[in-house]
């Protein structure tokens, strides 16, 4: 549910629901620019009754012990604050925190709401605070809440799924899961970084050289033409007796059986296989301004495994970003050649007799590899993504790849990766750090590609990374004119 006045507010005030702070990450760390992306500050209040609430789960165990422990924190520094707000957050945009006013029974709406009712005090506390701050606006995640608020003519908002906080054990759970971890085998997920060392890696998002030259882009569309070569016509003629009749100089023209390959279907090939090596060159010279078209990007490549001696069921994976960043679709950049950059299929018979089985489904999905679960599916990116795999297998590996790009040139920030899996499997977590580089690469295009062939359609990746490869080839490119030694 989207308040549609917070898309273009600059100052934004929000009263909070006890579910907002135990069930979903922490205030300073939400992406509070999703939900009003216009915003410079944001005010979240915390009614006298939440706080309430939150004191009470102190004596509860687990889960909603450790929240009310997290609040208890924020509580303390409210205190040493003389209840002024605190800040959670000062980057763009700043996110303070404070305590709603202390209201009396008789200072609320006793005929609106029942004031008995935990939910309707709350909302009841929202509401008279309303009176006083333009535009307040009302956070819940729960039902009840937020029919009450509607009924009052309060504005509400329900936070993005993403922002929850992942399902895992409570610490009971988490004692009996490390008792049962010493009698016997047990799962041992690891995960790194393929560029970088632990958690001392970092990752510099830059824009791609400006200008490719003609040597790199002959070497780009010429690997993939040698990958697709056009089939010389009379190899085709010599499959296809059918395309010779009545092409001679003597000959009478005479139809041919129904599906049969005619010399119609030989000339419209060459024809389109033409067109497909005008595109390919064309997407060769365009590759600069593909990759720059969504700012500073950078891959980042993940190893995952179980080093252990018996498998992890349902395992997790999750990588979460901080700062001005966001993962991209790596598909949004192949398709961008997948889409009408295709080699034309030979001429073959067609009509009843012909073979339907390369239309049948044969993939099934495999329990023991990771599929995307949560994913960058929105043309703006998103700063959360994440895999499961049913069972992973001991000595088994996975490799990962995320396409990470920045808000603008001077971001830093981090990316966080989690893993986890059933009871048996401890986690792991692993950070590194992302920064933007000011100036764009200074390498020559060739090899800015061949570092970065997740990018391409994985149809010419192979040829392309074979020719890459090759040591000792000319290149013009203004960034490396004088490059020609191996790389």
């Amino acid at each position: 549910m989207e308040h549609p006045d917070l898309l273009s507010t600059d100052s934004v005030a929000i009263c909070i629901d006890t579910n907002i702070l135990i069930e979903f990450r922490a205030l300073g760390d939400l992406p509070w620019s999703e939900l009003a992306p216009a915003a410079s500050a944001i005010r979240v209040i915390v009614p006298t009754k939440v706080s309430a609430e939150m004191d009470a789960h102190k004596s509860s165990g687990g889960r909603l012990r450790k929240r009310a422990v997290d609040f208890s924190r924020l509580a303390a520094r409210l205190e040493s604050n003389g209840y002024a707000p605190i800040t959670l957050r000062d980057s763009k945009p700043l996110v303070t925190l404070e305590f709603g006013p202390l209201f009396k029974t008789k200072d609320l709406d006793g005929e609106l709401f029942d004031l008995d009712d935990a939910d309707n005090r709350i909302v009841a506390e929202v509401f008279r605070m309303a009176q006083d701050i333009e535009d307040l606006t009302f956070m819940s995640d729960d039902g009840l809440p937020i029919r009450l608020a509607h009924h009052a003519g309060l504005p509400v908002v329900r936070p993005p799924v993403s922002w929850r906080r992942p399902d895992g054990p409570d610490e009971r759970d988490q004692q009996i899961a490390d008792l049962r971890r010493q009698l016997g085998p047990q799962p041992e997920l690891f995960i790194e970084f393929h560029d970088g060392d632990g958690e001392t890696a970092f990752h510099t998002l830059q824009y791609p050289p400006e200008a490719i030259c003609f040597h790199c882009a002959a070497r780009v569309a010429g690997s993939v033409l040698a990958a697709y070569p056009e089939i010389p016509r009379h190899q085709l003629e010599a499959r296809h007796p059918s395309a010779l009749i009545g092409t001679g100089v003597f000959n009478m023209p005479f139809p041919t059986r129904l599906g049969e390959v005619t010399a119609a279907h030989l000339d419209d090939y060459k024809s389109d296989y033409r067109e497909f090596a005008t595109q390919v060159q064309a997407w060769a010279y365009g590759l600069p301004v593909v990759f720059s078209r969504r700012g500073p990007i950078t891959i980042v490549r993940l190893l995952a495994g179980n080093k252990g001696d018996r498998a992890a069921d349902r395992v997790h994976l999750e990588a979460s970003l901080t700062g001005p960043f966001r993962f991209l679709d790596i598909d949004d950049f192949r398709e961008l050649g997948d889409g009408f950059i295709r080699p034309p299929d030979e001429p073959t018979p067609f009509g009843p007799l012909a073979s339907t089985a390369s239309y049948l489904p044969t993939e099934t999905r495999r329990v023991d590899l990771f599929y995307a679960q949560d994913a960058p599916g929105e043309s703006d990116g998103t700063t959360m993504i994440s895999w499961r795999c049913e069972e992973f297998r001991q000595d088994s590996t996975s490799s990962i790849v995320m396409l990470i790009a920045a808000d603008r040139a001077d971001a830093k920030g981090a990316i966080t990766v989690r893993m986890r899996g059933g009871d048996l499997a401890k986690g792991a977590t692993l950070t590194a750090a992302l920064r933007t580089a000011p100036d764009p690469s200074m390498v020559p295009f060739h090899r800015y590609l061949r570092d970065r062939l997740e990018l391409v359609p994985e149809r010419f990746s192979r040829a392309l990374r074979k020719e890459l490869d090759l040591a000792a080839r000319a290149c013009t490119c203004p960034t490396g004119a004088s490059h020609n030694a191996p790389d």
